[in-house]
This record gives C-alpha cells, structure tokens and sequence, in this order.
C-alpha cells in the first residue's frame, strides 16, 4: 500500500506525463496513437475499447466515427451465429490488415500554421509497406488527429 506522500506524487507523475503527451509534437502524437493500438492488439483487455483508449489524441469527427464502428462490430457479434465472423471488418481501423505491422515508421510532420500531415509506413512480415497520411490539427496547444488518408486515395472519415 502506498503512504499517502507516495501515492500523491505518483498521482502527480501520471498528470504530468499526460500533459506532456497533449503538448507534444505531431510525429509524437501519431506514434502514441500506433503504439497505443499495438499494445490493445497485443493485450486485449475485457470491455476496454480502441476508441476510449486514444480519444485524447483524435478530433471530434474521428472519435465519433471509431466509436460508431466499435457500436456496429458489437452489434453485429451480438447478433451473428456461434462461430460465425459478425461483421466484414476484421482489424483495427488504424491498420491495414487483420495482422498488426511488425514495425510503424513514423516520418516528419509538414507544418503549416495549426494543421500538420504525418506520414506512416507500416511495415508487414512478408507484405508491401502501407503508407498513410496523417492530418492532425493543433487545438487548445494539442495536437489531434482528424483523419488518416491511405495511399489509394480513400481516407477513415
């Protein structure tokens, strides 16, 4: 058990690190996004979703339209058949394939006044690399991200 010193200063850490994460840069705030995707892919955790889990770091449209995919998987499973896959989409919508990417490269931000384009490569086992763009906007001194355009052109919002 934590003295009541410890577990205030432990407190103010993790404050501390979040602040630090919204005032990053933009190439920051898109490699927090991938790592945190990865980390749920690779550790799944019961009722915790994508969407609640890098919200800080996306706009509002984005938010909301990763949380009605979420919404629609659900239902979907909700209502398929035991054994039956419940819904056509069957990865992140942050990745390209159903397999996550054995490394995410992340490229230098093009700035221009309060929005910036990221790109990231994510390289597959055995696969092409896919390459996206990524489109944040600074906020309030944050950077978040308001959409991911694909190489061919289509983009998540």
């Amino acid at each position: 058990m934590l003295r009541p010193c410890a577990a205030v200063l432990v407190m103010l850490l993790a404050f501390t690190v979040q602040a630090q994460t919204k005032a990053d840069s933009p190439e920051a705030v898109v490699a927090g996004l991938y790592a945190r995707v990865q980390q749920l892919r690779s550790e799944p955790m019961q009722d915790v979703t994508v969407s609640s889990q890098v919200a800080d770091l996306l706009g509002p449209a984005l938010s909301k339209a990763v949380a009605a995919q979420e919404v629609y998987e659900s239902a979907c499973a909700a209502v398929a058949l035991p054994g039956d896959k419940g819904h056509m989409l069957d990865q992140s919508v942050f990745l390209d394939a159903p397999d996550g990417p054995e490394t995410v490269e992340v490229g230098p931000a093009r700035i221009a006044g309060n929005a910036a384009w990221v790109p990231v490569t994510l390289h597959y086992i055995g696969g092409e690399p896919a390459r996206y763009q990524v489109l944040l906007q600074q906020q309030n001194a944050q950077w978040r991200i308001l959409d991911i355009r694909w190489s061919a052109g289509s983009s998540l919002v």
